[in-house]
């Protein structure tokens, strides 16, 4: 046998044994597998029976799963959710799609309320709550994604529970600069066109996920501006602006 014959054999042979650990450790970082199509179907199914589609996107064909998770609950289409527990920013994650390569991918993650101040009559629908971009697939260990608006905690002005629509669109390749924002961020995050942004950045759906919130009886009769009915807070009789966040509710009904 050749020289190189009998190393390519002994190759062979050392990979052919080698124990599920090495081959573990050899393989590519990043997993190369889109969304399942059960749960493609699911998200596609629950975002047209809560009215996700057609009130904040007009269609959605995810070929990612979108992870979002406050502590250590996860958004899972529609399941609920206390303003306690959403206080804090939560983490994103996602794999990559394949047929892009997660190292010079990136992605914008939108969160909106498409029921706000209240889901019986919400003047300020698609309210903004969050904006990252320049996000790389949860599996690469460099990234420096962007805030372009800060996490704005999900304070909803009712009892009825409100849609929080966590979106994620793949960006155009290249460097990426998103469209400006004409909002008062931390004091007005409305109206905000989601459709118009979308447009403009070029950007493309891939992934979804909601949940639901409302605030408790006993806590929204400790809120200025809460109601009982989903029609959320109504404003004060000098028709100063309205703010739905938790704070502006407050200063509001404070009549400052």
């Amino acid at each position: 046998m050749k020289p190189l014959a009998i190393v390519l054999a002994a190759l062979l042979a050392a990979i052919t044994s080698a124990s599920p650990l090495s081959l573990l450790l050899i393989q590519p970082s990043c997993p190369n597998s889109n969304i399942s199509a059960s749960r493609a179907s699911e998200v596609v199914s629950k975002f047209a029976s809560a009215g996700v589609v057609p009130v904040s996107v007009p269609a959605i064909m995810p070929t990612v799963d979108l992870r979002v998770k406050y502590g250590n609950i996860p958004e899972n289409l529609g399941n609920e959710f206390s303003a306690l527990q959403t206080l804090q920013e939560p983490v994103i994650g996602f794999d990559p799609e394949i047929g892009y390569d997660p190292s010079t991918t990136r992605y914008t993650y939108i969160q909106v309320d498409p029921d706000a101040p209240g889901p019986e009559l919400p003047l300020f629908r698609q309210y903004l709550h969050h904006i990252i971009y320049d996000i790389a697939p949860s599996c690469v260990p460099s990234q420096t994604p962007k805030t372009q608006a800060r996490y704005m905690p999900l304070t909803p002005l009712s009892i009825s529970p409100h849609r929080y629509v966590s979106l994620l669109y793949r960006q155009p390749a290249g460097a990426y600069t998103p469209p400006a924002l004409s909002l008062l961020d931390d004091v007005a995050r409305a109206p905000f066109n989601l459709e118009k942004y979308v447009q403009e950045a070029g950007l493309t759906l891939v992934g979804g996920n909601f949940m639901m919130e409302g605030l408790g009886s006993s806590v929204c009769g400790l809120v200025p501006g809460c109601t009982n009915s989903g029609i959320g807070y109504g404003g004060v009789g000098d028709g100063r602006a309205i703010r739905t966040d938790l704070l502006g509710g407050i200063l509001n009904g404070l009549g400052i």
